[in-house]
């Protein structure tokens, strides 16, 4: 993208008042930010790996193994269980962790929330990021609606996802 702005055509453009313009400066400046802080982590993924500092779960500790199943009534039958295909737990990085500690908003926990919860349902929602494909795969998740976007990626046996970076 070009730093340069698009050329004026001053007779065809409606002038914003100060309060707009400087409203559209921010936005600005943050989009600006978050792109910069999304290459960042590329780069830093790129340089050190994947797995380049530790992990925070999200939610409690994991569960031990499944009970066995119990004895079924004389004649009863033990009926299967209704249940969807299980989710992914999901993990961040350190850097996501760090993110995560500076969103305050109930509304950007909500979305975040959202998000996070398409992405362990269904791995495979966020496109590809190009690379290699010997290791785990990059992915991106966008949500627009939300404005949401999570780069992460799945381990081996698809039960964890990864979050590497949040932008909400």
């Amino acid at each position: 993208m070009s730093e340069q702005p698009a050329p004026a055509n001053t007779a065809a453009r409606q002038q914003l008042d100060p309060a707009a313009a400087d409203a559209v400066r921010a936005y600005a400046a943050r989009t600006r930010a978050n792109a910069d802080q999304f290459a960042a982590v590329l780069e830093d993924i790129a340089a050190n790996g994947l797995l380049g500092g530790g992990l925070h779960p999200v939610g409690g500790p994991a569960r031990g193994p499944p009970r066995p199943p119990g004895r079924p009534a004389p004649g009863r039958r033990l009926m299967a269980p209704q249940h969807g295909p299980r989710r992914a737990r999901i993990t961040f990085s350190d850097s996501a962790a760090k993110q995560l500690e500076h969103i305050t908003s109930e509304t950007e926990i909500h979305a975040l929330d959202r998000a996070l919860v398409v992405v362990s349902v269904d791995p495979d929602v966020g496109e590809p990021i190009p690379g290699d494909t010997a290791g785990p795969q990059l992915r991106q998740y966008t949500d627009e609606v939300e404005r949401v976007r999570l780069l992460y990626w799945v381990t081996a046996l698809r039960t964890v996802v990864v979050v590497a970076y949040i932008e909400v």
